[in-house]
């Protein structure tokens, strides 16, 4: 209560200080909503103004609003108004918490930006407002406010920074169609955030940061627009209820992670571009069972672990294959047929690990891939006419006994 009420009495302050301190500068309401709760005592030729206090039992003291700037009351609540290009910057609100709306104008200037851990930290703030006037968020701005549960971002915004709102309770965030940068941690395990709402014709999204969604569990909805041309690693990872995502098909890379534990997927295509999925890209999608590979793929890496416990595929065939990197199917206990392409060159370790249901491995190349591991011990490999003499001679292929030549 007592930190909504100081908003209000930021708000009529700033209408003050631009208008004078006649009674017209509130009589649009204002004045009746901050000063609800507040109690004013004459003190001789003076007025205290008191407020109550967080618990509802007492009451503070604050400041003569006829006296005391916005400015002034940024300073008495842990902050700075300080000048800025073009504009002011309001720095350091430590203290701050409840619902706060901040103004388009301070001292006659706009509000062009908020620094870099402005808010940060604010147990008890609960929405935040910002102007369209501002273009420039600072990073961790609002990092760890845990009850921070609406924000709204102005449209000249053109990148969230690294950790902006990571740690917060919001439930849906509208990217303006102008942004073009989300970087680094900057939704961080926001565990209740379900929607993120892009424009996919209008968008400018071009780059996304290291585990930007990392741990946003509650995450159901998120349209990968065409523009992103370029995201970091573990995007996505630990995206438990998100049911479906779309490759851009100008991709080349599937990075590192970017799935990873996106336990409610059950099926993607990749797309023909794709030439490397990396690393644990798609590991513990517990749910996955269709990999669709588009025509005339160029697929010729799959990183390690690429499909690790990927509980719920069957069957996976692959046309252009080169590598094929350690465990890169480890823990697929589903998994009981498998097709590798001829041109395959490598195999690492462990690759069919914890496969329990693997009984058919089709190999459409006459060399043997250079394997690092014992392939299997107990599927049957299907090899092509008369490459038998060149597996049985080529190292942990000679150990397997169950060859079919077709």
């Amino acid at each position: 209560m007592r930190q909504r009420q100081l908003l209000y009495l930021l708000t009529a302050i700033f209408a003050i200080a631009l208008t004078g301190c006649s009674n017209d500068a509130v009589e649009e309401g204002s004045y009746d909503e901050w000063t609800k709760g507040m109690v004013i005592v004459e003190a001789g030729e003076n007025y205290l103004y008191f407020v109550p206090t967080s618990d509802g039992q007492g009451m503070m003291l604050t400041y003569d609003r006829t006296n005391m700037s916005f400015e002034q009351l940024v300073r008495m609540m842990g902050g700075s108004v300080e000048a800025a290009e073009g504009g002011s910057e309001i720095k350091g609100l430590l203290t701050y918490q409840g619902d706060i709306v901040i103004p388009s104008v301070v001292n006659g200037k706009p509000v062009t930006a908020i620094d870099q851990y402005a808010f940060a930290g604010n147990v008890e703030l609960t929405s935040v407002i910002i102007p369209e006037s501002v273009t420039d968020i600072g990073q961790e701005s609002f990092g760890q406010c845990p009850k921070l549960n609406s924000l709204t971002l102005p449209s000249g915004v053109k990148e969230i920074k690294a950790g902006t709102f990571c740690g917060n309770s919001v439930t849906e965030i509208f990217i303006p169609d102008g942004l073009k940068t989300i970087h680094h941690f900057a939704f961080l395990k926001n565990t209740r955030l379900k929607t993120v709402h892009i424009n996919p014709d209008n968008s400018q999204l071009e780059e996304i940061g290291k585990s930007a969604f990392y741990g946003c569990s509650e995450l159901t909805d998120f349209d990968m627009p065409e523009s992103v041309k370029k995201v970091g690693e573990e995007v996505f990872y630990g995206c438990s209820k998100l049911p479906t995502m779309t490759v851009p098909s100008n991709w080349t890379v599937i990075p590192m992670g970017i799935y990873g534990g996106l336990s409610s997927l059950t099926d993607i295509v990749i797309p023909a571009s794709i030439t490397e999925i990396c690393d644990k890209a798609f590991s513990d999608c517990i749910r996955l069972v269709d990999i669709y590979f588009e025509d005339n793929s160029n697929l010729k890496t799959l990183g390690a672990k690429a499909f690790y416990n990927c509980k719920t595929i069957k069957t996976l065939t692959f046309k252009g294959l080169e590598t094929i990197n350690d465990q890169a199917f480890m823990n697929c206990a589903a998994m009981t047929s498998i097709t590798l392409n001829d041109g395959l060159r490598t195999i690492g370790t462990q690759v069919f690990e914890g496969c329990k249901k693997l009984s058919e491995i089709h190999i459409k190349s006459s060399v043997p891939p250079t394997a690092s591991d014992v392939i299997t011990t107990t599927a049957t490999v299907y090899i092509p006419n008369g490459s038998l003499e060149a597996y049985m001679q080529a190292p942990y292929w000679n150990s397997i006994t169950n060859y079919v030549e077709e």
